[in-house]
């Protein structure tokens, strides 16, 4: 039997997986985007989001929290990692306003702040399913690459 926030998930999966859909039939993807060519700032703002997800271990965290809200504790010991770590990423997310904290006691609590983050992991998996082996071999971001 799955759990509510399997359901949740999935539904998110399938509602990501329509939208990109209808975006790549109708081609309207780019009248939909918020994030104008033209616009220098509207740029920058949405590379500092991708920058933001563009870590393992803030992906990691996104996907154990798209299960429900999670105490730091509960990341440091699924993740393996130190709390200062877990924290400094938990930190930037929330930044971003990509998670939101709720404090109960000297517990915090973490969860997804938006909603919108599940269809755009999936576009995230679906896009990676065709193109991820040659991200994978991408020389300008394996270590010591030139980052351009």
């Amino acid at each position: 039997m799955q759990s509510t926030a399997q359901i949740e998930t999935s539904s998110y999966a399938e509602e990501a997986e329509s939208q990109v859909a209808e975006y790549i039939v109708n081609k309207r993807y780019h009248h939909r985007m918020a994030i104008h060519v033209e616009d220098r700032s509207d740029r920058e703002v949405g590379a500092k989001l991708f920058r933001g997800l563009g870590d393992g271990t803030r992906l990691a965290i996104l996907q154990i929290l798209a299960s429900g809200e999670h105490r730091v504790a509960d990341l440091v010991e699924a993740l393996g990692s130190s709390q200062s770590n877990v924290s400094a990423h938990l930190a930037c997310l929330k930044r971003c306003g990509l998670v939101e904290d709720r404090p109960e006691g000297r517990a915090v609590f973490y969860k997804i702040a938006s909603n919108r983050v599940f269809p755009l992991l999936e576009a995230a998996e679906l896009l990676l399913a065709d193109v991820g082996q040659q991200v994978d071999l991408c020389p300008v971001h394996a270590p010591g690459g030139n980052g351009a």
